[in-house]
C-alpha cells in the first residue's frame, strides 16, 4: 500500500516535470539542429559557492545547455576526474538542498536548459517526493537524469515508462 501511494505521487510529479522539460530542450533542438554545445560540471566544485558563477560563465561563453552533476559519495560509474570533483564538493559541504537553492537562483538568471545529472541515492536521501515537489514548484530544471542501480527504484523507472 505504501509503495502504491508513493508511486502515485512520484508519477504525478514526473508527468509535470516531463512536460516542463520538453519546453526548453525541445525549443533548443528545434531552433538549432546541429552543433549544440552541452557542458557538464559538478555542483560545488571547485568551491561550494561556484555553481552559479560557473553556469553564468558558460552561458556567456555560448553554451547551449548546461549539465550539473549532483555530487555523490560513491560515483562508481564515473571516471576519476568526476569522482574527484564529487569528493571535493562533498568535502566542502555541498548537498542536494544547497544545489536546489543554487539552481533556483540560477534559473532566474539564465534561460538555457539546465539538466541535473547524478545517482538516485542522494535524491533518495534528500527525499524523492520533496525533491520532485521542489522541482515542480520552482521549475528550475528542465530535466533531471538519474542513474538507476538498485532494485528499490523500480517505482521510479515505471513512472518514467508510464508518462
Amino acid at each position: 500500500m505504501y509503495c502504491r501511494y508513493r508511486f502515485g505521487q512520484v508519477k504525478n510529479y514526473l508527468k509535470v516535470i516531463l512536460i516542463e522539460m520538453k519546453n526548453r530542450i525541445t525549443k533548443l533542438f528545434e531552433s538549432k539542429r546541429k552543433n549544440i554545445l552541452s557542458v557538464f560540471f559538478t555542483a560545488g566544485y571547485p568551491k561550494r559557492q561556484d555553481t552559479i558563477a560557473i553556469a553564468e560563465h558558460l552561458k556567456r561563453a555560448g553554451v547551449d545547455m548546461i549539465e550539473i552533476g549532483i555530487p555523490f559519495s560513491d560515483p562508481i560509474a564515473d571516471g576519476p576526474t568526476i569522482q574527484e570533483s564529487n569528493k571535493a564538493a562533498l568535502d566542502q559541504g555541498m548537498s542536494v538542498a544547497l544545489l536546489l537553492q543554487q539552481v533556483s537562483e540560477l534559473r532566474a538568471k539564465i534561460e538555457i536548459p539546465v539538466v541535473l545529472m547524478g545517482y538516485l541515492n542522494p535524491v533518495m536521501q534528500y527525499g524523492i517526493e520533496k525533491f520532485l515537489r521542489m522541482q515542480r514548484k520552482l521549475v528550475w530544471t528542465d530535466l533531471f537524469f538519474l542513474i538507476f542501480h538498485s532494485k528499490n527504484t523500480n517505482f521510479i523507472i515505471r513512472a518514467f515508462a508510464n508518462r
